[in-house]
């Protein structure tokens, strides 16, 4: 019995198949694996269950050059079912040596395997003569990113919101200040007063204190960088909506605590198409001009994108 490292198999990828419990190389891998690191065309024929597979995807796998920005290897398989378990075994290989895996079947929109493929590209599913020429060179200069606009702006309202509660904060500061200097003129004249490192005390940590100073210290506690909280779900689509479809969601929205914003154009059924923006507290729709395709947005915290795809039909 032979091992994989023995054949030439980095330890990157053998200690991927010892998790799986895989130690020792079979008869066609023994052949198989060492041809094809030499570059050669191979043949292979087993029975199944003897690891076929195994027995091309590490070589394939290993000799990716992650460097190359390209697509490098295409396996091609005579069913949908072969091909999910195919690529079932490649993730984890894949994974580990950083290399992009998709796999490519029928039953599934064209766009959407455009974009396993090539997550950045932008696939105009819109009709060319109802667009202006200038903006479909935008979409294939990468000029139009839609979540990247939405992802500043917001980010933008949310720094000027900071902003101005650390002012409110720096007001409240001299306010309290004043407040100290005045009570300790009174403690000069009453000595019997309490003492004042006590109410400062009792003030600090009073669940029940309404003063600003604890108002403000919860809410700063809710108010962070939006780095640090806001997460973005972008999706683009051909899907064709109705209008109240699209307002349903947002009512949603607004009525949430973890949507901060919104935003999207997408075609209607009726042809026209919908534009629509929301921010805290409320929301707009209107009609529009038609775009490249169907774009949407969703800004805020915990937001999880399997439940977006269907809150939206795109599942």
């Amino acid at each position: 019995m032979t091992s994989f490292a023995a054949l030439g198999v980095i330890p990157a990828l053998t200690e991927v198949l010892n998790k799986q419990g895989i130690k020792v190389a079979t008869p066609v891998q023994e052949k198989a694996i060492p041809a094809i690191f030499k570059g050669r065309d191979v043949i292979a024929k087993s029975q199944t269950g003897t690891g076929k597979t195994l027995a091309y995807l590490l070589p394939l796998v290993q000799r990716i050059q992650t460097e190359r920005d390209e697509v490098q290897a295409l396996i091609l398989t005579p069913t949908r079912e072969l091909s999910k378990q195919v690529f079932d075994v490649l993730k984890p290989l894949a994974s580990v040596r950083g290399v992009d895996a998709a796999d490519v079947i029928g039953g599934r929109t064209i766009e959407n395997q455009i974009q396993k493929l090539n997550p950045n590209a932008a696939i105009i599913t819109t009709d060319w003569a109802s667009i202006p020429g200038e903006q479909i060179l935008k979409v294939m200069e990468g000029q139009d990113n839609l979540e990247m606009k939405v992802l500043a702006e917001a980010r933008h309202a949310h720094d000027e919101e900071e902003h101005e509660h650390e002012h409110h904060h720096h007001d409240h500061d001299h306010d309290h200040e004043e407040h100290e200097h005045h009570h300790d003129h009174d403690h000069e004249e009453h000595e019997h007063h309490h003492d004042h490192e006590e109410h400062e005390h009792h003030h600090e940590h009073d669940e029940n204190c309404t003063c600003g100073c604890h108002d403000h210290d919860h809410e700063h506690h809710h108010h962070h960088h939006a780095d640090d909280v806001f997460t973005s779900w972008g999706k683009e689509t051909p899907h064709k909506f109705e209008k109240s479809k699209i307002e349903e969601i947002l009512k949603g929205f607004v009525e949430s605590d973890n949507i901060l914003r919104s935003k999207g154009m997408v075609e209607s059924v009726d042809g026209s198409w919908i534009y629509f923006d929301m921010v805290p507290g409320e929301y707009e729709i209107r009609e529009g001009e038609p775009d490249y395709t169907g774009r949407i947005v969703v800004i805020g915290t915990e937001i999880h994108e399997h439940e977006l795809e269907e809150l939206f039909g795109l599942a």
